[in-house]
C-alpha cells in the first residue's frame, strides 16, 4: 500500500466517522460508533504519515516533497 493510499484511507475513515456522528445525532449507539471510526482514522494517520527514511512524523500542514528533518525524498506513490 502506497503512502498516498494510506493517507486517503485514514482521512476517509476520519470523515466517515464524523459524518456518521453528525447524521445520527439522536442515536447514541451510532454516534459512539462514528466516534470510534473517527478516532481510528486519526490513529491510522498518526501511525502511517511518517518519513520513509527516518520514521519521524510529518505534519498535516502540507504535502511534503522532502522530509523536514532528514531531507529524504518522500515518494507518495511508491
Amino acid at each position: 500500500m502506497s503512502l498516498r493510499q494510506k493517507i486517503m484511507a485514514s482521512i476517509g475513515a476520519l470523515f466517515a466517522g464524523l459524518i456518521l456522528m453528525v447524521c445520527f445525532w439522536g442515536r447514541p449507539l451510532l454516534q459512539i460508533l462514528g466516534l470510534l471510526i473517527a478516532l481510528d482514522g486519526l490513529f491510522l494517520h498518526w501511525l502511517w504519515y511518517r518519513c520513509p527514511k527516518c520514521g519521524k512524523h510529518l505534519t498535516w500542514a502540507r504535502t511534503w516533497t522532502f522530509c523536514p528533518r532528514c531531507g529524504a525524498w518522500i515518494d507518495y506513490d511508491g
